[in-house]
């Protein structure tokens, strides 16, 4: 399941512990589509321990198999984030290349911008793009899952601060955010 942890990148703030189990994630609303929009997701997250199936989801709107409008973000072992959308049949896969260690809080944030590509920064500095311009309209019947990417892959650790954004945020400002604490009124949030 899932439960609450005063383990945090945050003084004095919580995270949400997941158990690693098929049945431990949350469940956020099926209207989150990114339709033709950029796009923004970031959190914080802590894989506490790698597990047999290599994948640990932290972030995603996605389930098994394929499907036009599929989006996550998600650990790969050994040491790698990694951001998946999908335009009709063409999967898009980017990974990090900063070396990534469990136990340790990481910030992971993965910006869609559709004139230019794919952006993931690691605490707060960017990290590697893919030219992967689109314009097709990702709409997805499926809920924003956190702690789990599709159904098969469970994150056996905490997620902390998770925000998805409307927009393609820019270096500067997710360099200058991710260590804050945001109210949740902030434009395109």
């Amino acid at each position: 399941g899932v439960s609450y942890s005063t383990n945090s990148p945050f003084a004095g703030s919580g995270s949400a512990a997941f158990a690693g189990s098929a049945d431990s994630c949350i469940y956020l609303s099926n209207d989150l589509n990114i339709g033709t929009n950029d796009f923004t997701a970031e959190a914080w997250f802590r894989v506490n321990a790698l597990t047999s199936n290599n994948v640990q989801g932290v972030l995603g709107k996605s389930r098994n198999g394929s499907a036009s409008g599929r989006w996550a973000l998600y650990f790969v072992h050994p040491d790698k984030v990694r951001f998946l959308v999908q335009y009709d049949a063409t999967n898009v896969v980017v990974d990090s290349t900063v070396v990534l260690s469990t136990g340790t809080w990481i910030h992971a944030a993965a910006v869609l911008d559709r004139d230019a590509g794919i952006t993931i920064y690691v605490n707060g500095a960017s990290n590697v793009f893919s030219a992967a311009s689109n314009t097709t309209d990702l709409v997805y019947n499926y809920p924003v899952i956190i702690g789990r990417y599709d159904t098969l892959y469970p994150l056996l650790g905490e997620v902390a601060d998770v925000r998805v954004w409307n927009v393609a945020r820019t270096p500067s400002e997710i360099a200058a955010n991710y260590t804050n604490r945001l109210t949740g009124t902030e434009a395109g949030l």
